[in-house]
């Protein structure tokens, strides 16, 4: 709890500063001890390519027919342990991402009169992709320069659990008794870019590093591919994605 208040009053701090005028943007090159981990929570679009298998063969829209085609958020979290630091260049991390997403409609009648028209009953499809990561990034920008940026990419494996409900909560079995959950495997790239919150604040970020552990903190965008379209698997739904993504990250 005494981090999660430092975090409030860290980014309390420099709105207000930012809100004032009261501080300039400091271009002075960081010259921090390095990190060893770096936590990441992050927010962005997603919309399942489930699809996306019918595009060659029925052209069948069983996701957009049940769930529509608004975009869905996802959200989730990563950490990451760096073991190799080149001076004047950058480093290399292995981390661990997971993330939540769920979407809600209408049920379709599966026979009957009414076959394929929407039914009273709510749909849900949720899904909880995870996965192991190689991340490099190219501190040398933020930590030498005047520049407060760190281009970064991110390879790896995961796979996504998915789970179709309706309005009982219970999964859903298609005509051969198949349950309506699973799991897809495949390929996570990833490629972004952070700015040093610091450079906003020196001071409050030295203050916030000395009293939470915090070395630190960055906003990010990327952009990720998720490609689980059922890799080394047959007959896997695809659940991936590309997608932009927005966060925070706190280097400790």
């Amino acid at each position: 709890m005494k981090r999660l208040a430092g975090f409030s009053a860290l980014f309390g701090a420099l709105a207000a500063a930012g809100a004032a005028h009261a501080q300039t943007f400091d271009a002075t090159p960081v010259k921090d001890p390095d990190s060893t981990i770096a936590v990441e929570m992050r927010f962005g679009a997603y919309h399942p390519n489930v699809d996306s298998e019918f595009a060659n063969s029925s052209h069948a829209t069983p996701y957009k027919d049940t769930f529509g085609g608004s975009t869905r958020f996802m959200i989730g979290g990563e950490v990451d342990w760096e073991f190799l630091h080149v001076e004047h260049l950058g480093s290399l991390s292995l981390g661990g991402w997971i993330g939540y997403t769920k979407a809600t409609g209408s049920a379709k009648f599966a026979s009957g009169p009414n076959a394929g028209q929407p039914s009273a009953e709510t749909a849900a499809l949720q899904v909880i992709p995870m996965a192991a990561l190689l991340v490099a990034r190219l501190d040398v920008v933020a930590r030498e320069t005047a520049f407060p940026l760190i281009p970064y990419v991110k390879f790896g494996l995961g796979t996504a659990w998915w789970n179709s409900t309706n309005g009982s909560g219970t999964s859903i079995a298609d005509s051969d008794g198949t349950l309506g959950r699973g799991h897809s495997n495949g390929l996570v790239y990833t490629g972004g870019v952070m700015f040093l919150l610091d450079a906003l604040d020196r001071q409050t970020a030295k203050t916030f590093q000395v009293q939470q552990g915090v070395n630190h903190t960055y906003l990010f965008a990327e952009w990720t591919v998720t490609a689980f379209d059922g890799l080394l698997q047959t007959n896997a739904m695809n659940v991936g994605d590309s997608t932009w993504n927005l966060g925070f990250a706190f280097e400790m």
